[in-house]
């Protein structure tokens, strides 16, 4: 159901232009969709009094019945239904000429699908539904495709092909299993060493919801010596000698009391001037390994691991699985014990020690009118947002590294 719809919503979503031609009635267009290289010819009927409008496809090859809703300047706006062959239909929203916003895909026999598309991409989460809209189970897009298909293609390849043919491999989903040897970080990836059993190296690398949120990997938190199985795009051999990646420390917020770490905290700038004294000589990732680009995991063994069908909101499982929480509702009240406000971007990153538990959240957002809120007691209302990297430099031990606190993207505050 999904993979047919996500299709035609490609084509329709996209940069598309209209060509009128002449037609039998004013109220009629004649007009063709050209998306990636793919046309649909069909014929747009407007009604000139409610300003709703059909486009009905010719040919047998269109892979949907008709497109119905409000037709302006060319374009279809707002609320909008597609109609499929098999009975199946999507409820979708246009913005510009794209689908954007919120997606309802149901089929014959009222089982239905949630998720959402910017710019013509559906991205983040896919909720499925029975017919009687009890929830189902959860699935996420990496580039406009499910997961889970990612996961039904992949293939385990032997090592030794990898490196040995890596162009027969190159942009095929990968699966491989092994355990976290190292992590990597830079200010927009982070890199996992992986030694499966045979003691073979891989690298995969994995973005944030910041960088891209149309490949943002479905893959908890991972430290040093999870035993892991994880899915990625291979990329051939890498050349990370060749890159300004660090081997940066990293701390998961529930590791450490903020009171021993609150000292630490440095700008990015500051951490930059300490690069080359913890630039940490990884004899194997300055050789060439087989790299991937993540798409999920998931670690084996871990009495931590979350159920994004019944998630607990348990700070720890926050921490671990940002992804699983991102968009939901949250408020939060604590103290505030870490400000920095950036007057260029008019950006205000706060970290909030929470009443009662001492647990430690990101606050991020847009100032209007720069307000300190250091050392006060708040109640904000907001989003989880993935991750914030807070960045921190031990002295005694010239330690440099990212702590990573569940970020809340803050809609509302009262002192």
């Amino acid at each position: 159901m999904l993979k047919k719809a996500i299709a035609c919503l490609l084509v329709l979503a996209g940069v598309c232009s209209f060509h009128t031609s002449a037609a039998d009635s004013k109220n009629e267009q004649f007009v063709n969709v050209n998306v990636f290289n793919k046309v649909y010819y069909g014929t747009v009927t407007k009604n000139a009094d409610a300003g709703e409008a059909i486009f009905t496809p010719a040919g047998k090859s269109a892979d949907f019945l008709q497109i119905e809703g409000r037709w302006d300047d060319d374009a279809f706006s707002g609320d909008c239904v597609i109609s499929y062959k098999d009975g199946e239909s999507a409820e979708v929203q246009y913005k510009d000429g794209l689908i954007s916003g919120k997606i309802k895909e149901t089929d014959p026999d009222g089982i239905f699908l949630k998720y959402s598309a910017i710019a013509g991409k559906p991205y983040k989460k896919i909720k499925s539904y029975s017919a009687d809209s009890k929830a189902a189970s959860v699935d996420w897009f990496y580039l406009c495709t499910p997961i889970s298909e990612w996961k039904a293609n992949a293939r385990s390849i032997p090592y030794t092909e990898l490196t040995e043919n890596p162009y027969d491999h190159v942009d095929h989903p990968i699966e491989v299993e092994g355990e976290v040897q190292e992590i990597y970080e830079s200010t927009k990836y982070a890199y996992f060493k992986i030694k499966d059993d045979a003691g073979n190296p891989y690298l995969f690398r994995a973005v944030t919801l910041k960088t891209d949120k149309f490949a943002t990997p479905c893959i908890p938190n991972l430290s040093v010596g999870d035993r892991i199985k994880i899915y990625g795009v291979y990329n051939g051999l890498s050349e990370i000698s060749d890159s300004s990646t660090i081997l940066y420390h990293r701390l998961l917020g529930y590791k450490k009391s903020f009171d021993s770490f609150k000292d630490w905290i440095i700008s990015e700038d500051t951490m930059k001037q300490y690069s080359d004294l913890v630039s940490v000589t990884d004899v194997e990732a300055l050789d060439s390994l087989p790299e991937f680009t993540t798409i999920c995991g998931e670690i084996e063994d871990d009495d931590t691991t979350a159920d994004p069908m019944h998630l607990t909101k348990d700070y720890r499982e926050i921490c671990k699985y940002p992804l699983y929480y991102a968009d939901s509702k949250v408020s939060v009240t604590g103290k505030v014990v870490y400000e920095n406000a950036d007057a260029e971007s008019n950006n205000l990153v706060m970290l909030l020690s929470e009443e009662g538990t001492g647990h430690i959240y990101s606050l991020s957002m847009k100032m209007k009118d720069y307000v300190s809120y250091l050392d006060k007691k708040i109640t904000c209302s907001g989003t989880f947002n993935g991750n914030n990297k807070i960045p921190y430099c031990n002295p005694n031990s010239l330690s440099v590294g990212y702590a990573l606190f569940p970020n809340i993207t803050v809609d509302k505050i009262q002192d």
